[in-house]
């Protein structure tokens, strides 16, 4: 069973958009093992080069039938991928999921009678959403601290994220953060390239440290603007758990910038995706 049963819909924050965080999110020894055990760069990288702060993704198709993950590792990453994690997002979200999406149920069903899959291994025609699960990274800096976006909002058909905080402890990089951002009154939000918005037109509203063992859960919904950070030069890479679930449609959309062609970073994005698993 995953830690989100430890979770109470109490724990809710429902501004600037609804979302847990929650300190201490594992038991101390597991979240040592799980940092300790946390795939070498290479994993992510193949051997090819790298930017300065570049995110990449280790998904769980592949990890859990590769050698390079701990069991302790697969079981957590297996978990997510259960079931059961759509049912206890239910128990904590629906309330809030209905109120930020009123045609949710007209659209896609009552949430807790959705049927779930895994993502790239099930497809729509069986299932209602695919659960994924990942480390994800950003590489280590040599250079000056930097951003590997800024503000922004997230694939329209993602109903929530969590992030599990991996730091190392011998890291000492200043920032890497996680922002949320509310969106200042009379202004309109249109999106530049890889879906980023204006810093102008936003209010920071609240930062969460990258720290070890903490996590973070929440809806993606129209106001759902977030980001991370400027990170300085480190050694080490960003180190993440990472879960989320897929619907076969859009949940919501946001118009682009005029000029602005976000879908073809879509769906660069999807074959970047869909390269990784064939060449896996």
């Amino acid at each position: 069973m995953s830690f989100l049963s430890t979770l109470s819909p109490s724990q809710i924050v429902h501004e600037p958009f609804p979302h847990i965080v929650v300190e201490n999110a594992l038991p101390e020894p597991l979240c040592r093992q799980l940092t300790q055990d946390f795939p070498p760069l290479n994993v992510f990288t193949k051997g090819q080069p790298y930017r300065d702060n570049q995110k990449l993704y280790y998904h769980a198709l592949p990890a859990l039938t590769e050698n390079h993950l701990s069991p302790s590792w697969k079981s957590l990453m297996a978990d997510f991928l259960h079931p059961q994690t759509w049912s206890e997002i239910c128990r904590l979200f629906q309330p809030a999921i209905l109120n930020a999406y009123p045609d949710f149920e007209s659209r896609f069903g009552k949430p807790d009678q959705l049927r779930s899959g895994v993502r790239l291994r099930e497809g729509f025609t069986t299932c209602d959403l695919l659960l994924d699960s990942m480390l994800l990274i950003h590489t280590p800096i040599t250079g000056s601290p930097c951003i590997e976006r800024g503000p922004h909002l997230k694939l329209f058909d993602t109903l929530y994220l969590g992030y599990l905080f991996l730091r190392s402890e011998d890291d000492q990089a200043e920032g890497g953060d996680l922002e949320f951002f509310s969106v200042k009154p009379g202004a309109t939000v249109c999106l530049n390239q890889r879906k980023t918005v204006d810093r102008e037109i936003l209010k920071l509203e609240k930062v969460i440290p990258y720290r070890v063992n903490t996590l973070v859960l929440f809806l993606n919904t129209p106001r759902s603007i977030q980001g991370l950070s400027a990170r300085t030069a480190s050694r080490f890479p960003v180190m993440n758990f990472h879960f989320n679930a897929h619907f076969r449609k859009p949940l919501f959309h946001v118009k682009d910038k005029p000029g602005t062609v976000v879908k073809d970073f879509l769906e660069r994005n999807t074959r970047r995706v869909i390269s990784f698993f064939s060449n896996t």
